[in-house]
């Protein structure tokens, strides 16, 4: 963290790396690009195989950095005895930047900047704590969540607080359309974050650790749809597991990912949990252990994602099926 002792440090052109990977990360990166401080260099994950063709690419944040001509450091493990270590030390950098990198930074590395160790984590710590904190806001139901930064620590999202800044949660949000509004809010007030340590008045906060939750990394598995579950809930993981892992429930053998829909407001009338009500062209009413899910655009396993309606025209689906 910043001390009197390392004002002298800030009074030139700081010199910042920046550390992350995926399309979260982008704005934060660009900002600081515009800005008037000197970023030195990117760390992010390594090139790996991408979309159906597995071909080899970087990551988004490794592709823009090559972009602006920013010198690109792709490590797996930045653990002292390392060379990546040496790489990164001899920067002598006065602020590391993480957002989204996917990597815990080793003690080691959260000594290397004079200044501190700043991240951009999107949720209103302590709560969602983790990998995972936008997916873990709609499955809570969370009605607002936002975005904090912080000085990070040797604990899993527990440094303390600089900033924080809340967004409102849409009914219509998925996990996609809210990380893409907290990405743009994150890198308003990473720079809010930065200009406040250059300027000296920005103090870090403790957080309250008895008012932490966690979330976890997400698996491929953890899509699968439990119809005995309240429609309310499934509503909300549809949401929060969209782009990935996609919620998912088995229709004739093949995995059929539910990519939108909604909860409806009526009884299952004493139907058993995953049975179909109704099939109709503006959507599929399954009964749930609460209540009634209207499936409305869906992904047949190997077929390209569609509204309900055009499924309908490709596949027959009858009142009275169970779906598992």
């Amino acid at each position: 963290m910043p001390e009197e002792r390392d004002r002298c440090a800030i009074m030139r052109r700081m010199k910042l790396v920046f550390m992350g990977s995926p399309e979260f990360a982008l704005p934060s990166l660009l900002r600081l690009c515009a800005s008037p401080w000197e970023v030195q260099a990117v760390f992010t994950s390594p090139d790996k195989a991408r979309g159906r063709g597995m071909e080899i690419s970087p990551t988004p944040v490794g592709l823009e950095a090559e972009r602006q001509g920013i010198p690109v450091h792709k490590f797996a493990s930045l653990r002292r005895d390392d060379a990546p270590f040496s790489v990164l030390y001899g920067l002598h950098p006065d602020f590391i930047v993480v957002v989204a990198y996917g990597r815990i930074l080793p003690k080691e590395v959260l000594g290397v900047p004079h200044l501190g160790c700043v991240n951009i984590h999107p949720s209103l710590l302590p709560r969602h704590r983790g990998p995972a904190p936008i997916p873990a806001a709609l499955l809570a139901g969370d009605g607002v969540t936002g975005v904090t930064t912080m000085f990070m620590d040797e604990g899993l999202d527990t440094g303390p607080i600089l900033l924080q800044c809340r967004e409102s949660i849409l009914p219509e949000d998925n996990a996609q359309t809210l990380a893409e509004r907290l990405a743009e809010s994150g890198a308003d007030l990473l720079i809010r974050t930065l200009e406040g340590l250059e300027r000296g008045d920005l103090a870090p906060t403790p957080q309250d650790a008895s008012q932490a939750t966690y979330s976890h990394m997400l698996k491929k598995g953890d899509g699968q749809i439990d119809w005995t579950a309240p429609a309310a809930a499934i509503e909300g993981k549809v949401r929060a597991f969209t782009p990935w892992p996609s919620a998912f429930t088995t229709f004739h053998g093949k995995r059929l990912k539910i990519l939108e829909g909604r909860a409806l407001d009526e009884s299952p009338a004493g139907a058993m949990p995953g049975t179909i009500l109704r099939v109709r062209v503006r959507g599929i009413d399954v009964a749930c252990g609460e209540g009634v899910f209207q499936a409305t655009t869906v992904k047949l396993e190997g077929k390209n994602a569609c509204p309900v309606a055009i499924f309908l025209s490709g596949h027959q689906i009858m009142a009275g099926e169970l779906w598992m």
